[in-house]
């Protein structure tokens, strides 16, 4: 008797399964792959081409929404154009639409604003020429046609700096359009960090903006694209001229003066001070100031061929003095302290 009932139960549980299609033992002409909820759980069927389907006492349910007999995507259920072939283009109801190939059309941007003006151009090409194609560009009223008439190219012109959307119809196939983004840039401005290193003679130069740079330094000229570069400085006045591509770009003027080597001994003095100048100036303009700023002492001195100038303190009080000397190639300040 629990034999008999556990079978009766058995029998009678019932198979769970929406919008499916029930297929019969034997020779089945449709492949399918499909997973049913049932009560025995989840369960995962197949049919394929001239293979003889069984599963025990349970039929085979395959879901005819999902099968897509033309490989285009679109469900049997939905495809309202059957039999569509390999590779072609559709829509959601599985029917053949237009469309260009990706290189179609060739955009460019042909020249950058410069800096406060509004001279940019974008061109567009078409190198299909079996059809007409109309152009339309945000920021333009006109829509430009690309046709026999005009080698199938054309250009917006005077244009600001920004970015634009440019849209491409086919005049034969409306519901067609190829969208683009473009940008017409400005030239950045030119920027110059100059970095002296007057111990060691050297200047870095760290560049700024769209080159290339022209860089003139006491009368020499070098043009490069690089954005850093280290250049000599020569003792006394230096001056650096750079510029870049475009006069808008603006230009940068500094004036470096890299003194000789001067050395004031002894210092702290009690009164007798000897100042060694280096380099080649015959003649330097020396001055001695208190901290209040009076000038005490100043005048022109010829450098001996020693290059030591001497100078007493003797008749100064105690206290700090500031030594300066300035030439050609020496301009220095030092702190002197008297005894």
């Amino acid at each position: 008797m629990t034999r008999l009932l556990a079978l009766f139960l058995f029998l009678t549980l019932p198979v769970v399964a929406q919008k499916t299609t029930s297929v019969p033992g034997g020779i089945v002409n449709r492949t399918a792959v499909r997973i049913m909820n049932t009560s025995f759980g989840p369960l995962t069927e197949s049919a394929t081409a001239s293979v003889r389907i069984h599963r025990g006492f349970l039929p085979l349910i395959i879901n005819t929404y999902e099968i897509d007999s033309d490989g285009d995507g679109v469900a049997d259920a939905y495809d309202e154009c059957p039999g569509t072939p390999e590779g072609v283009m559709v829509n959601n109801k599985g029917c053949k639409v237009f469309s260009l190939d990706p290189d179609t059309f060739v955009v460019k941007t042909l020249s950058n604003s410069c800096i406060g003006q509004t001279d940019g151009v974008v061109s567009v090409r078409a190198l299909n020429s079996n059809y007409n194609y109309l152009v339309e560009f945000t920021g333009s009223a006109n829509t430009l046609e690309l046709n026999n008439s005009n080698s199938y190219q054309s250009a917006f012109t005077d244009l600001a700096t920004g970015s634009y959307s440019l849209c491409i119809s086919v005049v034969e196939f409306p519901e067609y359009r190829q969208c683009y983004q473009v940008k017409v840039e400005e030239p950045e401005e030119l920027g110059v960090v100059a970095v002296s290193d007057r111990l060691n003679g050297l200047l870095q130069l760290n560049l700024l903006g769209d080159g290339p740079y022209t860089i003139e330094l006491n009368g020499e000229e070098t043009t490069t694209d690089n954005t850093r570069i280290t250049l000599p400085l020569k003792p006394g006045m230096n001056r650096l001229n750079v510029s870049a591509k475009l006069d808008c770009q603006g230009s940068y003027f500094e004036e470096i003066f890299v003194s000789e080597n001067v050395v004031v001994y002894p210092n702290p003095t009690e009164g007798p001070v000897q100042i060694y100048v280096g380099g080649s100036d015959k003649k330097v303009s020396f001055s001695v100031l208190n901290l209040q700023g009076q000038q005490l002492h100043r005048e022109l001195v010829a450098i001996p061929s020693s290059r030591v100038i001497e100078y007493e303190l003797g008749n100064y009080p105690s206290g700090v003095y500031i030594f300066t000397l300035q030439g050609d190639t020496v301009d220095k300040q030092f702190k002197v302290v008297k005894k």
